[in-house]
């Protein structure tokens, strides 16, 4: 699915996973807003909650569990993610498992990017659909 979308177009489809993974798992009622500008004139995709706030959605369309995902911008990774309750990493596993990783902000200041291995252990809480089977785990949101 991922490796024949363009950026935005893969945004839009993680966006689409991420509102069922929250209305089915969570209960939640939800939006996808692909402009969204914050309070530091950063536009950005987000998925508005009732729940959980306002959500940035990050993607890569790479399986390599070893491989990086980059966030910063001009003026720092503050700024693209003020205004935002999360930062959601979704990617897709080679075994076509579609994986969330829900992080605080606050935990990604000052850095140009995470590892995917790393973003278990900085995560608030996590999900994953696989064959159409969405489930959140455990973790409780903070």
């Amino acid at each position: 699915m991922w490796s024949k979308l363009e950026k935005s177009g893969r945004r839009k489809a993680a966006a689409e996973l991420l509102i069922q993974l929250l209305e089915s798992e969570a209960k939640d009622k939800a939006e996808y807003l692909k402009s969204f500008t914050n309070k530091a004139n950063k536009s950005s995709h987000v998925v508005t909650s009732e729940k959980f706030g306002t959500i940035h959605i990050t993607t890569t369309e790479s399986t390599d569990i070893n491989s990086s995902l980059p966030f910063d911008d001009d003026n720092g990774s503050k700024s693209v993610f003020s205004d935002k309750d999360y930062i959601c990493f979704i990617y897709q596993s080679k075994d076509k498992t579609t994986l969330f990783f829900f992080v605080k902000p606050e935990k990604l200041v000052g850095k140009k990017g995470i590892k995917k291995s790393e973003l278990n252990s900085i995560c608030s809480f996590s999900g994953l659909n696989k064959n159409g089977l969405f489930r959140i785990s455990n973790k409780k949101p903070s």
